[in-house]
Parts: C-alpha cells; structure tokens; sequence
C-alpha cells in the first residue's frame, strides 16, 4: 500500500483549473465513488500510515455507506497533487493539520467540522495526556470559570487545568489565572497585541520559542528561535499536547541542548526566556559557545517580531543590523 504508481489520471484535470504549486505530500485514499461523480464533498485528514508516505488524506463523494467504505476494493490510492488537479478548491485545506475534517455546505464550500467521528483513532484529552515518556507537572483547575476561544479542544482543556510543565519548565503551556504561572493565557496574548481572530498564544518554552494555535485550521504552529518563521506541525492542540507527552524532546531541541542545562533550566521563572549571542537565527549561532543571558518573556517575544519585521526587507545574503529599542 502507498507504493504510488504513476496513475493517469482518471478523473481529467478540468481545463479553467488554475495551476497552484501543490506541496508534494505523498499518497491519499480516494473513493471509486469520487471517480464515478467526478465530485468531492467529504474530506478528512488523520494520522497517516506509519511508515509509509502517506499523507493522511482521505476524499469522498458524500455518497458512500460504511459498507461501501469498509471494502478496500472500492479506494485506490493516489498522489495529492493527482486529486488536487481535478478538485482545486481543496488544496486551500491541504494544510490542515491531523485529524481535521471538512464538507460541504449547501453553497458548495468546504467548511470544518469537529463532531466526525475518527473512532478509536480520535485523540482524546485523555488520550493526549495519559502518561508517556516524559514528565510533566500538571496544574488541574479548581475554580468553575475557565476563558474561552471558541476552539474545541483549547477550551475542553481550559476548563480542566491551569497549565502544563514539561521537562523541568523547558516548556511552558498556559491556562487560566492561578498561582502555577505568573501569567495566563489571556492576559498573554492581550498584553502580546496578539489578534486572538487569527492566532492564540498557547505555550512557550526556554529557547525562546513560541506555540500557537493558527486559527484558519486550529493547527499548532511554532515560532522557531532559529529561523523566525512560524512553522506549521500537522498537530491539533491535543496532538501537541500528545507531543509534549510523549515526543522525542532531545531530538527536537538537540540545536539548544548543552552540558548541565538540565540543571539550569530548573532555575528559570516561566515568565523568562534565554536570550543567545550571536543570535539563534544567524549563522554563527553556537548553543556551546554563544553567550546566554536570562531574559524577560515579554522582551524576547517583542524583540521576535520585530526582528521577524526587519527581516522581511533583507536580502539573501545581505549583511544587515538588527535595531533594538529599550
């Protein structure tokens, strides 16, 4: 399965669709049934199968019955950008992170749905934070009121903790007011300017980097210290809850990690961050070598943006100085 042969295509690309550069994310499951109307009306994208490039995504016609998809002779698989050719008003979703679903409506766009069933493979807050390899010290939540964004699963674990620590602090994810964080998640991203319409500051860790939630899907993104672009990662905020839990952390932040930092990091407050010269984004950067200096969270979140800003006009390889206000 997900050999990805190069199939002709079945469906004919249509003539006025207009040629987008579609991300090459591997192989899909297409009903027969979409071939047969030439229509896509459900699609949803879970996690994919584990060795295998699979990219998750899986398209109906609206029109099968769970016997009919039960039979694994009545799918074939696909590379996206096959399917994308014929059915261009899906790749805005390609994107979307896993376990996201969307149909479409009576005016014939797709919007998101939360209530699909994605059966025993459906991530739970249970789920995502039963005990995995790493440790986490968890602030369960004791008062009735919890804030709310009007994202399911942000605002299902609103309502049940005040904040999450991982790894001795390194990572930081927010909740409600309470003495476990010197902030919460709404006075943070009320005092970050940050427009909740679009982004929600969720969690932070020592590096310096940033978690959101991305609100055109719920997808988590992560604002790396080292590249200063927000960086999609395919998760739901239960899947990067899940991550925390369970994720290869020496891996992820292997480019931050030195001798004895485990120790060091105990220290920090969680409304800090490490600030580096050189910084993490420049080539010269050197976890063992550079120089660290503990820093408010506030101050490197405004120097992150404002640095993302100056950027934006650098050519590359230019030589260039980044200006910091006190």
């Amino acid at each position: 399965m997900f050999n990805l042969p190069k199939i002709k295509l079945v469906l004919g690309p249509k003539e006025d669709a207009p040629k987008v550069k579609v991300p090459n994310m591997g192989g899909c499951i297409v009903t027969n049934k979409v071939a047969e109307t030439g229509k896509i009306h459900f699609m949803y994208r879970n996690y994919p199968v584990p060795d295998k490039p699979d990219s998750g995504w899986r398209f109906f016609s609206g029109v099968e019955d769970e016997d009919y998809i039960a039979n694994p002779t009545n799918s074939k698989i696909y590379a996206v950008d096959t399917i994308t050719a014929s059915h261009p008003d899906t790749i805005p979703f390609l994107q979307a992170p896993y376990q996201s679903a969307f149909e479409k409506n009576l005016d014939g766009k797709f919007v998101q749905v939360f209530d699909f069933d994605f059966g025993g493979d459906k991530l739970t807050l249970k789920k995502a934070l039963r005990k995995g390899k790493n440790e986490l010290e968890i602030s369960k939540r004791t008062v009735s009121q919890a804030p709310q964004f009007g994202v399911p699963e942000l605002d299902e674990y609103l309502k049940k903790y005040n904040g999450i620590k991982a790894y001795d602090g390194w990572i930081r994810i927010l909740g409600g007011k309470s003495k476990f964080f010197k902030r919460n998640i709404e006075d943070w991203n009320r005092i970050t300017n940050t427009d909740t319409e679009k982004k929600i500051l969720v969690a932070d860790d020592v590096t310096g980097g940033f978690w959101a939630i991305d609100r055109t899907f719920n997808g988590i993104e992560y604002l790396a210290p080292d590249t200063l672009e927000w960086e999609k990662t395919n998760l739901t905020f239960f899947g990067f809850l899940e991550w925390v839990s369970n994720g290869p952390f020496p891996l992820f932040y292997k480019k931050y990690l030195w001798r004895g930092c485990g120790q060091e990091v105990k220290k920090i407050k969680d409304d800090q961050t490490y600030a580096y010269c050189p910084f993490a984004f420049t080539d010269e950067f050197d976890i063992k070598t550079c120089r660290k200096a503990i820093v408010p969270i506030k101050e490197t979140w405004d120097f992150s943006i404002s640095s993302i800003k100056q950027l934006k006009k650098i050519k590359p390889g230019q030589q260039f100085q980044i200006l910091i206000k006190n």
